[in-house]
């Protein structure tokens, strides 16, 4: 992708954002973000696709739909799996590919979409990114994005599209950088440097849980807890103390702190290059009061909120208002602003968007091929009625000069009868003179 003026829909358990670019991947400018929270609990997945038609339809009030040019599934939605496969010429990669993934994921590729990115290539194998939806579930997502006019031409994942943003902003520093992305179903780590492949994983849990907790305590509903938390986050409002919104979050990030430090020793098991420099969080739970500290505290690595404005610029309209409540969104869309690779969007469609996409083109030359037959006819046309005109002109010349040649042969007629009636009446003349010569001789 990686061009100018695009509008990123990125789709997380408990929000939609969309956010539009301007400019090409050295030069990003952020134009605009919006934000639209979705109503219910993240875990009933049968609900969610429900809730983005509701939070899809509220978006359009705020921005335009139409002009989408990318979507960030959500990372609960899709598998990812980095593999080392034999480096292939041509079409046969895929295949390789494909028999590699059949084999890595718990229940091979059928039923799934699927795509890849290369990684790295070092001439006899190449490292590739595997990632793969269900064929079901995102049937069902764009048959909800058609209905609001949204027909991308790309679909990226959570964690792949996460990197790509990672590399671009903090691929120059020194030390690994790790990615957490904590969101209301999910978590996703990505830990990379430029010189090693990217360290992914993935856990089944979310900020989901602190509603859960929350809800409970005060006797509400999913929905209620989770506008009463954010609000405390934000505005630090005094419907949910300090101390009820710990005791709520207690379990959720004690769990999220065992997972990373278990990821963390794995990392280093791996041969990785020893403790990262570094934990970035983004993600809407991320933002829970004293997390990153915490998080600090037990892992012994500097943590802070990752900086999604890192090395890109902001748009003249663009309101700071906007990007202090839904930074934790841009990491997504910005990644795949840069440029996607690997496209999860089924190949039925992608060649059906291309021929909507060259439909005007096809239109306008069919038009121009029927302009120009019509104006190849009309010279003709032209030619013949000058023709026409010019034989119709001559036709007038003509018949007084026909009138004229008959009265010509007329008198020529008259001429020739003449002269053989002169020529009788000379012989005439003749045999009579010759007559009275006779009649002269006999007398004398």
């Amino acid at each position: 992708m990686a061009s100018a003026d695009q509008s990123i829909l990125a789709l997380g358990a408990s929000h939609l954002s969309v956010s539009t670019f301007s400019g090409d991947a050295a030069n990003l400018v952020l134009e605009q973000v919006v934000h639209q929270p979705l109503n219910g609990d993240p875990d009933l997945k049968n609900q969610w696709l429900s809730s983005v038609g509701v939070g899809l339809s509220q978006l359009s009030l705020k921005a335009s739909l139409k002009t989408i040019t990318g979507i960030v599934l959500p990372g609960w939605t899709v598998l990812t799996k980095v593999l080392t496969v034999a480096r292939i010429a041509g079409e046969g990669q895929r295949e390789v590919v494909r028999f590699e993934a059949e084999n890595a994921l718990p229940n091979g590729l059928e039923g799934f979409e699927w795509t890849y990115a290369i990684l790295r290539d070092d001439g006899f194998e190449r490292d590739v990114l595997v990632q793969a939806v269900s064929k079901s579930f995102l049937c069902g997502l764009l048959e909800v994005l058609k209905e609001h006019a949204i027909q991308p031409p790309w679909i990226d994942a959570l964690i792949s599209s996460e990197w790509r943003a990672l590399q671009h902003q903090y691929g120059s520093e020194e030390g690994a950088s790790v990615l957490l992305d904590i969101g209301a179903r999910s978590v996703s780590l990505v830990a990379m440097t430029d010189q090693e492949l990217p360290f992914i994983r993935s856990f089944s849990f979310g900020g989901g849980l602190v509603t859960e907790g929350l809800a409970k305590q005060l006797g509400k509903s999913f929905a209620e807890a989770e506008r009463m938390k954010l609000d405390w986050i934000q505005v630090q409002g005094e419907a949910v103390s300090q101390d009820m919104l710990n005791q709520s979050s207690e379990g959720f990030v004690n769990r999220l702190v065992n997972e990373v430090q278990r990821s963390l020793a794995l990392y280093r098991r791996q041969g990785q290059s020893g403790n990262p420099a570094r934990i970035l969080l983004t993600g809407g739970a991320s933002q829970l009061p004293g997390l990153a500290d915490f998080l600090e505290r037990k892992t012994g690595i500097a943590t802070t909120l990752y900086d999604p404005f890192r090395g890109i610029s902001s748009g003249p309209n663009l309101l700071a208002t906007q990007t202090s409540r839904v930074g934790f969104a841009l990491p997504a869309a910005l990644g795949l602003a840069l440029g996607g690779q690997g496209n999860l969007l089924p190949d039925s469609l992608s060649s059906e968007l291309v021929l909507l996409e060259k439909k005007p083109w096809l239109i306008a030359a069919a038009a121009l091929f029927l302009l120009a037959g019509l104006i190849v006819g009309l010279k003709y046309h032209m030619q013949a009625w000058d023709l026409q005109s010019r034989i119709a002109t001559l036709e007038a010349g003509l018949a007084p000069i026909e009138s004229l040649s008959q009265d010509v042969k007329e008198a020529h007629d008259t001429y020739t009868q003449l002269t053989e009636l002169t020529e009788v009446k000379v012989g005439l003349l003749q045999r009579r003179q010759y007559r009275v010569a006779f009649l002269a001789d006999m007398q004398e």
